[in-house]
């Protein structure tokens, strides 16, 4: 028992020390993290409490890093909780999915019943494929016309590879404040479309190919003036276990059923989901 609590004070000493470090080894710790959680998930919540101790102690920038890290542990807590999630649909309430419904930006607000969430990450490869299949306009406009609503949701990764993930999907929330929800969507297509090697550059010149102002998109960015959107969004996928990108969650809105489902997959699979519910 003395050395289980010993090896947990070094963790917590080591996670205090990449925040506080001028140079952070963030591939180090998500890899620790990474195998602890995945050895026991109690870790996770060890973590976060640690975390949240420190962050009202450290500058601006620091916090992001800390958002950042809290992210990985839930997305990775998630991850290997999974296989306790019921096969099938669950339910939510009416007041959470009013909070949801507030705080993402369905594409062309209406009255049918079932709403298609999409949570991206705009350095995934499996996000940017089943965007190219227009598999949620395929839905949408041909199979259940004025039966089906849409909604991306930004869920950026944040360990290797997802370096600039983040600012991206700040970036399209800077669009939708510039110039509201289609511009929104103007700016995910347009990224998806550049998103060869990422680069703020990109993230510029589709704001600029949009009719947006470049520079107010970079203040945007800086300032992080987009960055509370984005946490709430990436606080949502939890409570509907969406472990991974792309993630779709299929809500009734009349009764608050709804199904998770992990990964691109292929349309019929969407619509297998949306008649069953449908039917009830």
């Amino acid at each position: 028992m003395k050395k289980i609590f010993l090896s947990m004070i070094w963790f917590c000493a080591f996670i205090i020390g990449v925040v506080f470090a001028q140079n952070p080894a963030l591939d180090k710790l998500y890899s620790l993290l990474d195998a602890s959680i995945q050895k026991d998930p109690a870790v996770a919540e060890l973590v976060l409490t640690t975390l949240s101790k420190y962050e009202s102690k450290v500058s601006k920038s620091k916090k992001v890093l800390i958002s950042q890290i809290r992210t990985f542990v839930q997305a990775k807590y998630a991850q290997y909780t999974a296989p306790k999630v019921p096969e099938w649909f669950k339910i939510m309430t009416q007041e959470n999915l009013a909070f949801i419904k507030d705080n993402i930006h369905i594409l062309w607000e209406d009255t049918s019943p079932i709403l298609v969430m999409e949570f991206l990450d705009f350095q995934c490869p499996n996000c940017q494929m089943q965007h190219n299949n227009q598999v949620l306009n395929e839905l949408r406009n041909v199979e259940f016309p004025g039966q089906v609503r849409t909604a991306a949701v930004m869920f950026p990764l944040t360990w290797k590879r997802h370096e600039l993930a983040t600012q991206a999907a700040e970036s399209a929330e800077c669009a939708y404040m510039q110039w509201w929800i289609e511009i929104f969507y103007e700016h995910k297509s347009g990224l998806y479309a550049n998103w060869l090697v990422p680069t703020m550059d990109i993230i510029r010149k589709v704001a600029q190919n949009n009719w947006l102002d470049p520079v107010r998109m970079q203040a945007c960015i800086d300032e992080w003036i987009a960055t509370q959107s984005v946490q709430i969004q990436q606080q949502i996928w939890r409570d509907l276990w969406v472990s991974g990108t792309p993630g779709s969650v299929i809500v009734d809105t009349r009764n608050g059923a709804y199904r998770t489902l992990r990964g691109a997959v292929q349309i019929e699979v969407f619509m297998d989901m949306i008649k069953r519910l449908l039917k009830s």
